[in-house]
């Protein structure tokens, strides 16, 4: 088990619980490899998955907490980065979920859960090079503004992809109450 192993609790009940008692408010967006390179959590080898737990878990660095524990947490993690380099007709890159998508499914929790204490915590790579948000199609885009609606309860991580980051962007969307992923390996493992 992933959570045990990384010393958070078992949610694996709980998703059981949510999978049962709503089941059609519950979106899976399959993970398929397409003519790509990028290949799920669950097909990497039995070695490769070991290397990449050991490492996680004997890391030395002090990864940096972003969760408010007194207000329920949203982690948002948008694929934009590397995929923005494919050409606009490459299948892999028109699996891109819009900006429309994760704005519409933050509101549509909120409005679920009846949420009026919440924080929201929206994770990319930003641009190709780095730097700031781009949207679905590579333009430049305030990601603050975007998410203009939750002012004040809305922040950003967006940047260069480095272990640490990395790890950091992880540890916050698994323990957050609440994560919305991308179609990519990244979402698939949490």
């Amino acid at each position: 088990k992933l959570e045990k192993f990384l010393g958070l609790q078992d949610c694996e009940k709980k998703r059981a619980s949510l999978e049962k008692s709503h089941p059609h408010q519950i979106q899976r967006e399959p993970y398929t490899q397409g003519n790509h390179p990028a290949l799920g959590f669950k097909s990497w080898s039995q070695s490769t998955r070991d290397f990449f737990y050991t490492n996680y878990k004997e890391s030395p660095a002090e990864l940096e907490t972003h969760l408010d524990s007194s207000t329920m947490s949203i982690a948002v993690s948008i694929r934009r980065g590397d995929v923005l380099r494919l050409s606009e007709t490459n299948g892999f890159r028109q699996r891109l979920r819009p900006d429309e998508f994760y704005t519409h499914a933050v509101n549509e929790i909120l409005k679920l859960h009846r949420a009026k204490e919440y924080s929201l915590y929206i994770y990319s790579d930003g641009a190709p090079n780095g730097g700031n948000y781009v949207n679905e199609k590579g333009k430049p885009t305030d990601i603050l503004e975007l998410f203009g609606s939750h002012k004040g309860r809305a922040r950003a991580y967006l940047g260069h992809q480095n272990y640490i980051r990395t790890f950091t962007c992880l540890q916050n969307c698994i323990k957050a109450d609440i994560f919305i992923g991308s179609v990519s390996g990244f979402s698939d493992f949490i």
